[in-house]
């Protein structure tokens, strides 16, 4: 998929271990360096996103403010 598409949505990646997160991330990356990834994160803390779009290489995040 990563040598097709340019960009990768993932819904809600804090509920898979974090460390699923970074291998499929990387493994995507691999393929296409400049694959954009964005993100819903709901975790409810920004400091807790923001670690997240850090450590797991999230491009953008999408925000639900309703």
């Amino acid at each position: 998929m990563a040598s097709i598409f340019s960009g990768f949505y993932i819904e809600n990646p804090q509920t898979l271990p974090i460390e699923a997160s970074e291998y499929f991330i990387r493994k995507a990356r691999n393929i296409n360096n400049n694959l954009f990834i964005f993100s819903e994160l709901n975790s409810g803390e920004i400091s807790k996103d923001t670690y997240y779009c850090k450590r797991i290489g999230i491009n953008a995040i999408i925000k639900d403010i309703t």
